[in-house]
This record gives C-alpha cells, structure tokens and sequence, in this order.
C-alpha cells in the first residue's frame, strides 16, 4: 500500500515537473517569436525603403530630429510604430500629422520619419490633382529648409511610440546579439527537446522490457507451480495406486492363514486321544 501511494506521487510530481517544463518552452518560445517578428519588421531600417506586405512596421528611431515638446513627439531610443500608408489614409493627411518616407540617411537611402509642416495642391496638364508635403524634424529650427514629399513618396504613417525600446530593438539587429538572444535559445530549445523525445523513447522501451521480463518470471512461477502441484498429484497417484496393489496380497495372506490353523489343532486333538485311551488301558492292567 505504502509503495501505490509513493508511486501515485512521484506521479503527480512528474506530471507537474512536465507541465512546469512545458510551460517555461511555450513562454520562451513566444518571447523569441515576438523577438524574431519585430526585428523582421524593423530589419535593414537604415538602407530599406520598401515597406514591405506587412500593415504595421517597428521602427527603431536613431537620431533625435523629432524631440520636442508635442505629444507625439518620440527620441533616439524610442520604438516607433508606423502604418502601412493607403491612398484613402494619404487623402486624409494634413499639416501636424506625422508621416515615413524614403530618403537620405547616414549617405545611403533608408526611411526618415517626419512631421508635416506645410501642404501644397498641384494640378498638372491632363487635369490630375496632387499634394506636396513639406516636412521637417520637430528638433530642427524652422529655418531648415523642408524637405517635400510627393504623395506617392508616402510608406507610412505614424502611429504611436514605445519609449526607449527602440534601443533594444536596434541592439537586436545587430547579427551577433540576435544570434545570442533569439537564435541560441531557439537552438538549445531545440536540442532538449530532442533530448526529451529521446529519453521518453527510450525509458518507454525500458519499461516494455521490464514488462516483458516480469510477465516471463509471472509465467514461470506460474509454471513451477504448476509443476509443483503435477509432481504432488502423480505422488499421491502412486501413493494409491501402491496401497490399492498391496490390499488383494494382505487379504489372500490372511485366508491362507485361517484356512491352516484349525487342521492343525485337529490333529493334536487326534493324537492326544489314542495316547488318552492308551492310559487308561494301562491303569486297568
């Protein structure tokens, strides 16, 4: 009894300790996954100027030209969070709204996240109406000239900012942070899971083996006492069979026995009498 409920327990504490383990890999497995798609999002953020299928990009902010004072202004540091723009999202655009396009960064092309500052309407020959934007860095003093943005040159429109994960989120794409932090706990993720499918293979045949081997033992005793038990019934068998043969031999003995005994006593019987008269014929003389 003692043993069924030590067995119960250590049970119930496997169960847990699978369950814990299970559930730190799933917790590990969605931070890398969160990792990995941000940093796919906001990879190449320095030379990319395609925005790309997604309709929300991460964008790591790496200089300070939109600090300042308004509410959506956002630091080096920050992560901002950028929409894909669409042409009904373009029409709607005005001055103070803040939007991402391409352009010159650190002496290649990449995208520059500004605030609109003035908007101009063109109409050209065939009759089609387009805007201008001018933009500029809310840090930047309005004697820098604006920069101006056809309505075409539009990929995204500012959403909201994350303060100061936009550091950690560039320290990621960096390939040797990202191989440290995303790739190698995916990669040891993996390696004990394998461990653990094995494991389990191979005490699961281990415990068939100590299956197989206590059915073997169970049917050998079982034998044995089978044996055992043949081995006292011919034993008794011939134990009958000997005393039923010595029964008839006992019985013929003791007939033999009774059919001497009374001659015998007749003919002491005979010869006392002839010596008997004898005597008394000799008492007469």
């Amino acid at each position: 009894m003692e043993k069924a409920r030590k067995s119960r327990l250590s049970d119930k504490q496997k169960k847990a300790i699978n369950i814990t383990v299970i559930t730190v890999e799933i917790l590990i497995v969605i931070l890398a996954i969160a990792f990995s798609v941000s940093i796919l999002l906001s990879t190449g953020y320095e030379t990319s100027t395609d925005f790309g299928d997604a309709s929300v990009r991460l964008m790591p902010v790496l200089s300070g030209s939109m600090s300042g004072d308004n509410p959506d202004s956002f630091d080096e540091g920050d992560l901002i969070i950028v929409n894909k723009a669409t042409p009904e999202r373009i029409a709607e655009l005005e001055v103070g709204d803040i939007i991402t396009y391409a352009g010159n960064v650190g002496g290649g092309r990449g995208f520059i996240t500004h605030r609109i500052v003035d908007v101009e309407q063109f109409t050209n020959s065939l009759g089609d109406t387009y805007r201008i934007f001018y933009t500029r860095g809310d840090d930047e003093a309005e004697t820098v000239e604006p920069t101006a943005v056809y309505e075409t040159e539009v990929a995204g429109i500012y959403s909201w900012k994350i303060a100061g994960l936009g550091s950690a989120i560039y320290w990621l794409q960096q390939p040797t942070n990202f191989f440290l932090v995303v790739m190698l706990p995916l990669i040891l993720l993996l390696v004990y899971n394998i461990y653990l499918v094995i494991r389990m293979v191979v005490e699961a045949k281990i415990r068939k083996q100590q299956r197989q081997t206590e059915l073997a033992i169970e049917e050998a005793r079982n034998a044995a006492a089978l044996d055992e038990e043949e081995i006292k019934r011919r034993a008794i068998e011939e134990y009958l069979a000997s005393k039923n043969a010595a029964s008839p031999a006992e019985e013929d003995k003791g007939a033999a026995d009774a059919s001497t005994s009374p001659d015998a006593d007749g003919s002491d019987d005979a010869a006392k009498e002839p010596n008997d008269e004898k005597g008394e014929k000799t008492d007469k003389e």
